[in-house]
């Protein structure tokens, strides 16, 4: 008999992870041109990432 192993798959990225690593590359790209509540916004959201 044959079992399934979850670990034997590589974990995909999903959607909502996909779009936050574009958002975050997309303000790195552009950071000269962001106001200071966005990049403040954008500091705290890699922040709260990092320590996942």
């Amino acid at each position: 008999m044959t079992t399934w192993r979850a670990q034997a798959r590589p974990r995909r990225r999903c959607d909502s992870e996909r779009a936050t690593a574009e958002l975050l590359n997309y303000l790195a790209a552009t950071w000269d041109k962001q106001d200071q509540p966005l990049r403040e916004h954008a500091q705290a959201l890699a922040r709260a990432l990092r320590t996942r």
